[in-house]
């Protein structure tokens, strides 16, 4: 049996009998996509270290294929193999675009929230904690996913089904300063 004519013809002409052709069976399973996370952070305390080991566990027991790209200069790492890391660069903006989501789990002590509102400003749904500044800036279910800053009842399939479904304008916060 040969898994191709190639294969077929060679083995006939060496051994002088008869090949069966026979194709290797090529099965793709559509149903698993890799989800595509982005962040861009020191990892501390604050920055939310431990909620993004706590989300990647999730994301681990659920059996939902993920590829984390963090970009940091930290130097101590989160040990998991679906979590890849990059020295910061000015733009991240086409990483963002690439991403089903961007995350951000920080502590309740951020003042604005840059990177998230710039997410959303390309299209890029996001991940965040339950913190006032991301309110603020319009971060709410229609354009991503806000969690429980003790990471209770996050709706981890939820996160993974929704991947590349958002569909929405985002307007960022107007002031007397856009005048």
């Amino acid at each position: 049996v040969g898994v191709s004519k190639v294969a077929c013809e060679a083995f006939e002409k060496v051994m002088n009998i008869p090949c069966e052709l026979c194709y290797n069976p090529i099965l793709v399973d559509e149903s698993n996509k890799v989800l595509k996370l982005m962040r861009a952070t020191r990892l501390t305390s604050e920055k939310g270290k431990e909620r993004m080991v706590q989300l990647s566990k999730l994301l681990d027991e659920a059996g939902i294929p993920y590829l984390w790209l963090i970009f940091t200069d930290d130097n101590l790492p989160i040990n998991n193999p679906s979590i890849m890391y990059m020295k910061p660069r000015l733009n991240i903006t086409p990483y963002m675009k690439g991403a089903h989501y961007v995350v951000q789990l920080s502590n309740d002590v951020e003042g604005f929230g840059f990177t998230p509102g710039e997410a959303l400003s390309v299209g890029t749904p996001v991940i965040v904690t339950d913190v006032r500044a991301f309110k603020e800036i319009g971060v709410n279910k229609d354009n991503g996913f806000i969690l429980n800053l003790d990471m209770r009842d996050v709706p981890i399939q939820e996160i993974y089904e929704k991947a590349g479904k958002f569909n929405f304008k985002y307007e960022p916060p107007k002031d007397v300063w856009n005048k």
